[in-house]
């Protein structure tokens, strides 16, 4: 004696009405882009913020900063708040936040900035007469830490911006939605 086999058939799923379009499930970003990008802020945090510890120590102005020339004193105070805000933004992009994507491109596009104008305003440069080609030559000679950090940081930023604008960057960060049992 056979059965009759029957199609497997789904339970049924009310299914919602949509007026006009069908409503695309949400695409959700691929996490790689995202978490390179926090390692190359983890990154940015740690060249930025050396340099600027290096550079204290060094000329031993720990304990003079007072003694610290304006111009000086506005890159390393900027630098110092592009290592706040690059590492801030590697915690966020990590926890899946969209504020730590834009705290690293903010970081980036403010850790390149302080390298393009730190010959221009610093008077210790503008002492001993650096032109800007020579200021370059100097940070990827990398023969000393300073410079050495500084070549880093230009290297890691736009790596860093360009991991952080990315729209999977943003779209994985976006994902991280809280699902509540249906009854």
């Amino acid at each position: 004696m056979s059965y009759q086999q029957q199609p497997y058939q789904q339970p049924y799923q009310p299914q919602q009405q949509y007026y006009g379009y069908q409503q695309q499930p949400a695409q959700v970003g691929s996490p790689g882009t995202a978490i390179i990008a926090g390692i190359l802020a983890l990154g940015l945090a740690a060249t930025f913020g050396g340099a600027v510890v290096d550079l204290l120590v060094e000329f031993k102005l720990i304990d003079n900063l007072d003694q610290i020339p304006g111009g000086m004193l506005g890159i390393l105070v900027a630098r110092a708040a592009v290592a706040v805000f690059a590492l801030l933004g590697a915690i966020l992009l990590f926890a899946r936040r969209s504020g730590g994507a834009v705290l690293t491109i903010l970081a980036a596009i403010a850790g390149l900035v302080t390298v393009v104008v730190e010959p221009m305003t610093s008077e210790l440069f503008a002492m001993v007469g650096v032109d800007f080609g020579q200021y370059l030559e100097g940070l990827f000679a990398f023969d000393s830490t300073y410079g050495t950090l500084l070549a880093l940081g230009v290297i890691a930023a736009p790596l860093a911006f360009l991991f952080a604008v990315l729209p999977s960057t943003f779209r994985w960060c976006r994902g991280r939605q809280v699902s509540f049992p249906q009854y």
